[in-house]
């Protein structure tokens, strides 16, 4: 279960590490309830570099450290199984990697782990590859529906 909190007013400086951001929330994501677009987007630029991973969804942030290397492995995998099934088939496919889908009139931001579009490129992937190797934090889906992929 992810811990919930309420986001504070304002912070003056960056911590000074991801795990001291996290530290104390367990394995899963940190969540903060009540958090508005514009910090989401001063995080997103504090953390920058740090590996820290953000997402946010209708003024509720999420915040997972960076990744283990098995959840890398089975990212590597999957999108591999993709682009073999892809080059097999014949299919043109263009690999986004983990680019950022974000838009304040959406009311939503955040990285998939993997995304790919199909037969062309453009803004809105096709699929969007997404590791879960802990439970909680923000719904995936609603997240990917706000930008109408088509799969998840």
């Amino acid at each position: 279960m992810p811990a919930i909190a309420t986001a504070p007013a304002e912070r003056d400086s960056a911590p000074s590490s991801v795990r001291e951001l996290a530290g104390g929330f367990g394995q899963g994501p940190m969540v903060l309830a009540g958090v508005g677009w514009e910090t989401y987007e001063k995080l997103d630029e504090l953390l920058e570099g740090t590996g820290a991973r953000l997402r946010f969804l209708e003024n509720t942030l999420e915040i997972k450290v960076p990744h283990s290397i098995r959840h890398e492995f089975y990212k590597g995998v999957l999108g591999r199984l993709v682009e073999t099934f892809c080059r097999v088939q014949g299919i043109r496919y263009f690999t986004h990697g983990n680019a950022t889908l974000k838009a304040s009139a959406k009311d939503a931001g955040g990285e998939p782990d993997e995304c790919y579009c199909f037969h062309e490129n453009k803004e809105t992937p096709d699929l969007v590859i997404e590791v879960a190797l802990t439970s909680g934090g923000i719904d995936k889906l609603a997240f990917y529906a706000k930008f109408a992929v088509p799969e998840v």
